[in-house]
């Protein structure tokens, strides 16, 4: 489509910034990085034998990152050292923060004997060059099992690693070192932990572990410190930064995600996950962000897998999966976090974290109020009747949120938890429901889970209640009333094992099934809904020989049972390291979407209202089985991390999608419907003129597209970043009648440009900052319109314009850094529609406050 000079220009300076981002040569890295740095210089000097340099630089990645693995290392740099009691001391935090590790305490209580040993030998050495007469025993040589070495003795060298050889005698009377080897086999210990307690893990691309380097799959991650940076209270605004991803707010409390294109007002493409378990909203397909029973401050991280992931996850992981992981139960602090801004916007959130010998648990509870962008009905409206007590409200909601953990041994664990959101909110459903109110909202899960290393089996029960309506509707007219309440028990197991086939051709296979049951009851349905479905997966990861090479095969068989059969998805990708920090990958996969309920089964009157007396209806089993949507993927991927100071990213995609579900054409009732008595609508109380489903349509559509981005510091403390998305989709008509094709519209779906750009600032003087930009292209879209001439919705084009979006926050921490005070502010260089049918948004500014203990 043609595109205005503004745009253009927008384009172009996107384009520049992009550019002269990803070939910033910077230095150093975000919070996790500088913290790895820290400590692999830490180790290399242990290694060498600067014991006192190297605990430094332990001590400080375990300031930056605190994690149990750094401890551990401490303590055995202390042993090695011969300062055995610092040692006791840092091994026995090492039990605090990771307790019922059987080795570690076999290690203190060898440490504690060894200790006594050395201070009776050391004692009587002395005794003994007091009192030297002849005849008297030698003293004590080195290496035999009393072992004189007292804590840190600074006169004796410390062995080099890999030295076998005995220690060096010491001075008389004075104590020798153990040699690393002798040490290790003396008190039980293994190697040094490794620097993954500062390696980036995912577990969505495979559904276990693995570096995003390992990933088949493009993934973007949400860090703590991004989330923290920020000060963003709403979970789907923080998405914005990542390459590839769709955010777009109708209202002040609805925001819809999606990924590589294909957004809607109710997105139902892509699959939203809170630690593996689905929240998505089975009666409309969309997910609900703000009914979440979980806030920002109970999120560790948020891994975005671009792509289709129907070959792990099932029906609707059509263009991504979105996995928002919590904090571990008994690892960090607890607090409280207190926000307020203009038009009382309102964001509270305390929680509290602890363990108790092999039980760890968590909690949280939080308050938001959002105000509405708009309000589209004024007070006072003789005209009007309102559903909602009061139209300045945009989502109002409590929530609460409570797990715990028990360790049966370090490789086996029982969690279990639950959380719930009540309050209200609003959304934009289309086709007539331009805005409904939602009250009373009861959205919760309930979950237990079992894991070892080769098995997990888990359910949940998602539960969903509320009552709900038209926000405003004309006297005479009604509000359509309802209330939908729906259940969903989902039950899945998972086996993991490795094995070999050949010489060095080794497995990683995961191989589960899983059931799901619905249960959902509406006022507009046609009669209460009870759907069983059932799935079994099998992921494969081979490594052909090398660790340079692998190949990844996915394969997943879905029941439907409203098509009452079976769905299969497969993916394939390879793998291959040209060097130990870098990664080319390549794909291949099909996904898909299942109708919803409001496309399948709805009987819901959607009225015209300069026609009091008519209405349409929904009627799917009038139109005939709505098919599922499809998506045929390919993808080639470079990603590096060879340097601390810079992580690089880029992909190039090719997704082929068909059988789109849409709103059909309405269709008028025939004189035999008339006398029937069809046309009377008694829950409306008026007659319908026609009546209308949902259907799959005939174009096709190809989507090409490019993301890159990268991420530098060039200083410490300073993180720059910045990606760029470019996207065509072409359409492909060739399967649609004359008729049809005349009635179909040039749209985009999916914005040409998207640029994301940002800085955060961390001082040691307690100074923090970010400022994040968002320019997006100008798209065009198409929506259900109410045409006044002909009284019936018509698909419509409709276009957003360019909008550039910029937040901003600065913080300073003080007492410790256990209290933090920050202002921030959102889009705060001028109002946009981010969706033609959407509310203007504006600018927001919060102020907040946080204390950790």
């Amino acid at each position: 489509m043609k595109r205005t000079a503004k745009s253009k220009k927008f384009v172009r300076i996107a384009r520049n910034v992009a550019v002269g981002v990803l070939l910033s040569h910077a230095a150093l890295a975000d919070k996790r990085t500088e913290a790895r740095s820290h400590f692999r210089r830490g180790m290399d000097s242990i290694a060498q034998g600067k014991y006192e340099f190297g605990i430094n630089e332990l001590q400080k990645a375990y300031e930056l990152l605190p994690h149990p693995d750094v401890v551990y290392n401490i303590a055995r740099a202390y042993a090695e050292s011969g300062d055995l009691e610092n040692s006791v001391v840092y091994f026995r935090k090492y039990l605090q923060e990771k307790p019922g590790d059987a080795d570690v305490e076999k290690i203190i209580r060898n440490l504690e004997a060894r200790i006594v040993r050395q201070k009776a030998a050391l004692e009587a050495a002395q005794t003994t060059e007091k009192k030297p007469a002849d005849g008297d025993p030698k003293p004590t040589e080195p290496g035999s099992a009393t072992d004189p070495a007292p804590p840190g003795n600074p006169s004796v060298e410390a062995p080099k690693p890999g030295d076998n050889t005995a220690a060096k005698p010491a001075e008389k009377g004075k104590p020798t070192l153990l040699s690393v080897e002798e040490f290790a086999k003396d008190l039980g210990v293994g190697k040094a932990k490794s620097e993954d307690a500062f390696s980036e893990t995912v577990v969505t691309a495979s559904r276990g572990a693995q570096s995003p380097l390992d990933a088949p799959a493009s993934v973007s991650i949400i860090t703590e410190q991004d989330i923290q940076l920020s000060d963003i209270t709403k979970i789907p605004e923080l998405l914005r930064r990542l390459a590839g991803v769709d955010v777009m707010q109708t209202t002040g409390s609805q925001t819809e995600v999606s990924i590589r294109g294909f957004n809607a007002r109710l997105s139902a493409r892509t699959l939203v996950l809170i630690n593996g378990r689905s929240v998505y909203f089975d009666l409309l397909g969309a997910t609900f962000w703000e009914n979440l029973w979980i806030g920002v401050e109970d999120i560790e991280r948020i891994e975005v897998v671009r792509g289709p992931g129907s070959a792990l996850y099932g029906a609707d992981a059509f263009n991504g999966v979105i996995n928002i992981i919590t904090k571990t139960p008994g690892e960090g602090t607890s607090g409280a976090r207190f926000g307020f801004g203009d038009r009382l916007t309102t964001h509270a959130s305390i929680w509290a974290t602890g363990k108790r010998d092999k039980f760890s648990w968590r909690t949280s509870f939080g308050y938001d109020y959002l105000p509405r962008w708009s309000r589209e009905v004024g007070d006072n409206r003789a005209d009007l009747k309102t559903y909602t007590p009061d139209l300045n409200v945009a989502a109002r909601t409590l929530r609460a949120d409570v797990r715990g953990v028990y360790k049966i041994n370090p490789d086996m664990n029982v969690d279990i938890g639950g959380g719930m959101n009540m309050g209200s909110n609003n959304v934009q459903a289309g086709a007539g429901l331009d805005e409904v109110s939602i009250e009373d909202t009861e959205n919760s899960q309930i979950y237990a889970q079992f894991n070892s290393k080769s098995f997990t089996a888990r359910t949940f029960w998602n539960r969903y209640s509320a009552n709900f309506g038209l926000s405003a509707a004309p006297i005479g007219q009604s509000l359509l009333n309802g209330i939908a309440r729906t259940n969903v028990i989902d039950v899945e197991a998972q086996y993991v094992g490795d094995f070999q086939t050949g010489k060095g051709f080794k497995h990683d296979l995961h191989v589960g099934a899983g059931y799901r049951f619905k249960q959902v009851d509406w006022t507009y349905l046609d009669q209460e809904r009870i759907e069983n479905h059932a799935s079994v997966f099998l992921h494969d990861k081979l490594d052909l020989g090398s660790p340079k090479v692998a190949i990844i095969g996915d394969f997943r068989l879905d029941y439907v049972p409203y098509l009452k059969r079976v769905v299969p998805s497969p993916r394939l990708s390879g793998v291959y390291h040209p060097t130990e920090k870098s990664t080319v990958r390549a794909s291949f996969a099909t996904a898909f979407r299942k109708p919803t309920f409001l496309q399948t089964y709805i009987d819901f009157p959607v009225q015209i209202p300069i026609l009091n007396a008519a209405s349409q209806r929904l009627k799917a089993d009038a139109i005939g089985l709505v098919d599922t949507e499809k998506v045929l993927s390919a993808e080639i991927g470079y990603q590096t991390q060879e340097a601390d100071w810079i992580s690089f990213d880029s992909s190039i995609f090719y997704n082929h999608v068909y059988d789109l579900i849409v709103l059909s054409s309405p269709r008028g009732y025939t004189p035999g419907d008339i006398a029937a008595g069809n046309p009377f609508n008694g829950q409306a109380g008026l007659y319908d003129v026609a009546y209308n489903g949902y259907e799959n349509e005939c174009q096709k559509y190809n989507s090409v597209g490019a993301e890159v981005g990268a991420r530098t510091f060039p200083m410490e403390g300073l993180d720059v970043y910045g990606n760029l998305t470019v996207q065509k989709v072409f359409q492909d008509q060739s399967k649609c009648s004359a008729l049809q094709r005349a009635q179909l519209l040039d749209v985009d779906r999916a914005a040409p440009v998207k640029l994301n750009v940002g800085v955060q600032l961390r001082t040691k003087k307690g100074f923090d900052g970010s400022i994040d930009g968002h320019l997006i292209a100008s798209q065009t879209w198409s929506d259900n319109i109410l045409d006044v001439q002909t009284r019936q919705f018509v698909s419509k084009a409709l276009e957003t314009g360019t909008y550039f979006i910029l937040n901003a926050r600065v913080g300073y921490r003080f007492l410790n850094n256990q209290a933090e005070i920050s202002l921030a502010g959102y889009n705060l260089l001028s109002e946009n529609r981010q969706y033609p049918l959407g509310q203007i948004v504006g600018r927001r500014v919060m102020g907040l406050f946080a204390y950790r203990f």
